[in-house]
């Protein structure tokens, strides 16, 4: 929605304290020009819709949820849109004339992220687990154009990803990519998804062999990615569960959770104001913020 008055993006949450999206996003506004107003507010979860409908009625642009609302936020701001539904969290949101348009960040932040790195050209991607991670990303891959091979263990029903929805959110970007190239294999555990990578490469031969794994506890597939390390370059990207204190002993490149926390900044920024942000402007920013 176009407004005569200052653009307002509101940062959202039940507990705000130590959270730098505000800070980050002043700093990417500011190295563009944009003059845009970011505040920061406090809530319960009970409050979420009446608040949503007050920025409506106050014409403010677009909404930051923090971790804790963005489940809630999922259920109130657009339950009917598949993807939301699939994913079942929500972390920004824009105000278009139609209503509020919301995505969540992860997967189309991660896959910008390595996909402007090389990261995912001729690779396997495991993912490992059902959590909001493993199902952005998916999310992303399924819509995403690019040709792409992807194992799942211990994966959710993705039969409603197909589903022909008549609420789709067309001018999204994510939409606007045809929905081909997905090679998808759903296996029960660990093990299974381990064996096939592994007869994947004897049966294939790639040249180089990468492997992108996304789970929520790394330190449970230990052996299986020591294995693996053997036969293809590794690429991880750590979950919540993950002990960063406790690292783990396997040849590869590890995407650490401040890695991940600005790209998703970036990836709203870009969705919010359609500008490219300066990713170590706001890499500098995190950090400057962590140490306060």
């Amino acid at each position: 929605m176009h407004s005569p008055t200052q653009p307002i993006l509101c940062c959202i949450g039940n507990s705000v304290g130590g959270v730098p999206i505000q800070f980050m996003m002043e700093r990417a506004l500011n190295d563009r020009g944009m003059d845009w107003r970011v505040i920061t507010v406090e809530i319960v979860d009970e409050e979420l819709e009446t608040a949503l409908q007050g920025m409506h009625s106050m014409k403010f642009s677009a909404v930051s949820f923090f971790a804790e609302l963005q489940d809630k936020a999922a259920q109130v701001i657009d339950p009917d849109d598949r993807i939301s539904r699939f994913v079942g969290s929500v972390s920004g949101a824009m105000y278009q004339s139609a209503g509020w348009l919301a995505w969540h960040s992860f997967g189309p932040a991660t896959l910008q992220l390595l996909g402007h790195e090389g990261e995912l050209e001729n690779s396997w991607i495991w993912l490992s687990g059902d959590s909001v991670r493993t199902r952005s990303l998916y999310a992303s891959l399924h819509q995403a154009a690019e040709s792409c091979r992807l194992v799942w263990s211990h994966a959710p029903d993705i039969s409603c990803l197909n589903e022909t929805e008549s609420n789709e959110h067309s001018d999204a970007p994510e939409s606007q990519a045809a929905m081909t190239g997905l090679d998808v294999h759903q296996l029960g555990d660990e093990q299974s998804a381990s064996d096939f990578l592994l007869e994947a490469f004897e049966r294939d031969q790639p040249s180089p062999a990468k492997l992108l794994v996304i789970g929520d506890n790394l330190q449970k597939l230990h052996p299986h990615l020591h294995s693996l390390s053997r036969h293809y370059e590794l690429t991880l990207l750590a979950g919540g569960q993950t002990d960063p204190k406790a690292p783990l002993d396997i040849p590869g490149r590890v995407l650490s959770e401040a890695d991940l926390f600005v790209a998703s900044i970036a990836y709203d920024f870009w969705r919010w104001t359609g500008i490219t942000a300066d990713l170590s402007s706001l890499r500098e920013a995190y950090e400057e913020y962590c140490d306060f």
